[in-house]
C-alpha cells in the first residue's frame, strides 16, 4: 500500500467493510440454522426422532415406576394389600 491516494484507501476500506458485512450476514444465517430445531429436524429426522423416543421412554419409566411403587407400597410407604 505504498503510494495510494486517499480515494484509493477509502475505496479499499469500503470494499473491505462490504466484504466483512457479507461474511457476517452469512455467518448469522448459518448460526440461525444451527440452533433452529426445525432446520435440524429437516436435515436429520431419524436421529432426532430416536432421541425424542428415547427421552419419552426414559420419562415414562421414571413416572410409571414411581406410580407402580406407590401402588405396591402406598403413598405413605406402608405395604398395600393386593
Amino acid at each position: 500500500m505504498g503510494g495510494e491516494t486517499l480515494e484509493e484507501l477509502e475505496r479499499h476500506i469500503e470494499e473491505t467493510r462490504n466484504h466483512l458485512d457479507a461474511n457476517l450476514s452469512e455467518l448469522h444465517g448459518k448460526l440461525d440454522d444451527a440452533v433452529d430445531w426445525r432446520v435440524q429436524f429437516r436435515k436429520h429426522p431419524l436421529p432426532i426422532m430416536g432421541v425424542g423416543f428415547g427421552l419419552g421412554f426414559i420419562l415414562s419409566k421414571m413416572l410409571l415406576g414411581k406410580a407402580r411403587s406407590e401402588l405396591r407400597f402406598g403413598a405413605d410407604g406402608s405395604p398395600s394389600a393386593r
